[in-house]
């Protein structure tokens, strides 16, 4: 009879044991946490880009063109005078049957002429054919001066003088172009869990040895009995 006692009680030992073993790890206390994450947002969109772009272009002007003159004794052929600017060249091109002096003269240069006849200039040649240019350092006045070099008769087939110039032009020009564009957001998420009674407290755990160790101790005494 006193071992079915014992036997009695040590059954109700181990389901108590049991039952504190499952409330302890059972998910039963309900818990929230919040989750955070981050939202990219990515947006595109076109426009257009506006660029200005220079370069240097070269620029040509015909200032007197003629063909078949005769020059007769002590004449020349006389083209100007031009207002010009720095950076500007002039260019005289000729044909002729017999010798041609061919002058690039600027105002001070044709007013020290003598008897008709250049003394000073800023270019010279001459020739049955050639072609002659000049600079401009400074804006000035220039004169062009044709003659024979002994003031005789002279038929020029072909005469040209022409002006060129660099000029530096501007352009504006459009390129399309795709701007994307990404935003970051944070999103915050709440949830509840269920967590057992341990995780709250982990020396809870220890209950079950302690009602191990109190129920082998309150059989023992009853076995000394």
């Amino acid at each position: 009879m006193n071992n079915q006692n014992i036997l009695r009680k040590l059954l109700i030992t181990l389901i108590i044991i049991l039952l504190i073993t499952i409330i302890l790890i059972s998910p039963i206390i309900p818990q929230q946490y919040i989750m955070t994450s981050t939202i990219y947002e990515i947006s595109t969109y076109n426009t257009y880009s506006i660029k200005t772009i220079g370069k240097y272009v070269y620029r040509t002007k015909v200032l007197s063109k003629a063909s078949n003159i005769y020059i007769p004794y002590f004449g020349y052929i006389k083209n100007g005078p031009y207002s010009l600017k720095a950076g500007q060249t002039i260019t005289v091109e000729w044909e002729s049957d017999v010798l041609l002096n061919v002058y690039i003269l600027n105002d001070a240069d044709w007013y020290r002429r003598a008897l008709g006849a250049p003394t000073t200039y800023r270019a010279f040649k001459y020739g049955t054919r050639g072609k002659l240019s000049y600079t401009l350092t400074h804006d000035e006045q220039i004169y062009i001066q044709a003659m024979s070099p002994t003031w005789g008769i002279v038929k020029v087939y072909n005469w040209k003088v022409t002006l060129s110039w660099k000029t530096f032009e501007k352009s504006i020009i459009r390129e399309p172009i795709t701007i994307v564009k990404t935003i970051t957001r944070p999103m915050m998420t709440k949830s509840i869990r269920y967590i057992n009674i341990v995780k709250l407290n982990p020396l809870l755990v220890l209950l079950i040895p302690l009602t191990s160790i109190v129920s082998a101790l309150i059989i023992f005494k009853e076995r000394k009995r």
